[in-house]
């Protein structure tokens, strides 16, 4: 077990609110999702010239990370850290944890590299994906809504029922 600090606690509860976020998408919009991260890495670090050497080796994990993503078609077997069944988590549930431990991998790395590298690539990231965000809690919110007009209408049927069997 690690050590519980501010900082691991804090990193914690963001990688759960990503997972839980990474849940709300396909698989597709998943994928697309860790390529923009990616894509962000990685023009970062060849726009940085001062870290040219550390980078090529950044730019190298990337590419695998990448290509054994593309390459997997069934993507529980993107990491080897959660190949097994936990329980009765789904498919989806396990690749979205994997792409959660992958760009937490990637993001260590370039901490490692530039700490701003890291900083910069998950607030642009943060930004893109805001749009995505707001449009699923729109569609939560509309989702809520719906069904609770459904439960009132089916509700106001059960009542006007049994008033109208009650009356005959």
């Amino acid at each position: 077990m690690g050590k519980w600090t501010d900082k691991a606690i804090r990193s914690n509860i963001e990688e759960l609110i990503e997972e839980s976020f990474l849940l709300c998408l396909s698989d597709k919009d998943i994928r697309e999702y860790f390529n923009e991260f990616l894509d962000v890495c990685d023009r970062l670090l060849r726009s940085n010239l001062s870290i040219q050497e550390n980078s090529r080796v950044a730019r190298i994990k990337i590419a695998l990370l990448r290509a054994r993503l593309y390459v997997t078609e069934n993507p529980v077997h993107i990491g080897t850290r959660y190949n097994y069944i936990e329980g009765e988590r789904s498919r989806h549930e396990i690749f979205a944890k994997q792409i959660v431990s992958a760009k937490r991998t990637i993001t260590k790395l370039l901490e490692g590299i530039n700490p701003q590298i890291a900083r910069e690539a998950l607030n642009e990231v943060e930004k893109r994906n805001s749009q995505k965000k707001n449009t699923i809690r729109r569609r939560t919110r509309l989702f809520s809504l719906l069904l609770s007009c459904g439960y009132y209408l089916l509700l106001f049927g059960a009542l006007f029922l049994a008033w109208f069997v009650g009356f005959h």
